[in-house]
């Protein structure tokens, strides 16, 4: 549907030059532009019908209405085709613990030409942080602080969803023939609540891996490319794996919607597992056609970088992003006391997800007891630094 813009004008000259208008009679040989005008603006900014001038008019019109609202609105009618384009498209969030395989099951999906993504947006656990976790914080406060008292629930939720539908329509943009938009973030595991409120038709793959595989993956991170983020500590690493993990599982998404693979299965069965994915989003792939896509993004090639892009340049990924993927690497990567630790933190996670306990409960103890300890004296010393 054409936008209607109306626009106070000046009287246009032959020569170009605009004057406002005024009580006197304007010159035979002007052509008068009505100070108060009507025009019907299509999707390319062209004007298309006026109240006031004639067709043979509408370019003169066109032209001479290069006004800031007018460039607001084909702005504003960019930005709408964009997001009817991608209300009509499926969206697939894939999210997991950080270092669990999320990137690589993000290539191996995209492979397929009906999916359209980019690298990771960080747009629900960065960017819109604060705007969905500030409306909670002030909502119930008794003195009525906050915008709540200003503007609806479904209202604030609307302008949230209006700017993620603007990111996500650029991710289709990449592919206008895709049916799905996949967006990879692997700390949107704990915001899922809160995309199935903005898109309550959302599609959520959850990848979990081996939280011992995991510690040990954040730790060599954190030793070089991952040292601005990741930690270098195994309680810490720990924590957050059960975070991310404990909050997907938690969020009671239908099962329709929510599917859960494990990192292990897809490196042993990769094509079966890969075939279930795309039979759930409704793409039709053969099993052979699964196998030929592990093999071209198979974990050797992203770390030589010969795989080819998909959504984002591969080869701007820093060195040692890609590791060797080994199910069992950990055991040469963690002593016995962390391998502990790890599992007296997450036990029962992680063995309803099919992931065994190896050490006794002594040396956890005594791990997160030494943990605790280096954690104060942390504390005391930043403290005394602050005073001094």
């Amino acid at each position: 549907m054409p936008f209607v813009h109306r626009a106070k004008m000046g009287l246009q000259t032959s020569k170009g030059r605009r004057k406002r208008a005024s009580a006197k009679t304007p010159d035979p040989h002007q052509r008068p532009v009505p100070a108060q005008l009507c025009v019907v603006v299509n999707r390319n900014g062209t004007a298309i019908w006026s109240n006031r001038i004639s067709r043979s008019y509408l370019t003169l019109a066109s032209a001479s209405c290069k006004t800031p609202q007018v460039i607001r609105i084909q702005e504003r009618w960019r930005n709408l085709a964009q997001q009817n384009v991608q209300m009509n498209k499926k969206l697939l969030f894939v999210v997991g613990a950080p270092r669990s395989g999320t990137t690589w099951v993000q290539l191996l999906i995209s492979a397929n030409d009906h999916v359209a993504t980019a690298n990771e947006t960080h747009l629900f656990s960065s960017y819109l942080t604060s705007l969905l976790t500030s409306w909670n914080r002030f909502e119930t406060d008794r003195r009525q602080i906050g915008i709540s008292q200003l503007i609806s629930h479904d209202e604030w939720m609307a302008q949230i969803r209006r700017v993620s539908e603007i990111v996500l329509s650029r991710i289709a943009e990449a592919k206008p023939a895709a049916s799905i938009v996949m967006e990879k973030t692997p700390d949107h595991a704990r915001y899922v609540r809160q995309i199935l409120e903005i898109f309550p038709d959302a599609y959520i793959l959850h990848v979990v891996r081996d939280p011992r595989s995991v510690v040990a993956s954040l730790r060599d991170a954190a030793k070089a490319w991952g040292k601005h983020w990741a930690a270098s500590g195994v309680i810490e690493n720990a924590l957050l794996w059960q975070r991310n993990v404990r909050a997907v599982v938690e969020s009671r998404v239908t099962q329709t919607q929510f599917l859960q693979i494990r990192y292990e299965d897809l490196k042993g069965n990769g094509a079966e597992v890969l075939h279930d994915v795309f039979c759930w989003l409704g793409i039709e792939a053969s099993v052979a056609e699964c196998a030929e896509i592990i093999d071209r993004y198979r974990i050797s090639k992203l770390q030589n970088r010969q795989a080819a892009d998909a959504g984002w340049n591969l080869k701007s990924e820093p060195d040692r992003f890609y590791r060797r993927g080994e199910v069992e690497g950990w055991r040469n990567e963690l002593r016995p006391a962390q391998v502990a630790a790890i599992e007296h933190l997450n036990g029962d996670l992680m063995e309803s997800l099919g992931y065994s306990r190896q050490e006794r409960r002594y040396k956890a103890l005594r791990a997160i007891f030494v943990h605790k300890l280096l954690s104060a004296a942390r504390w005391r010393i930043d403290r005394l630094i602050r005073t001094i």
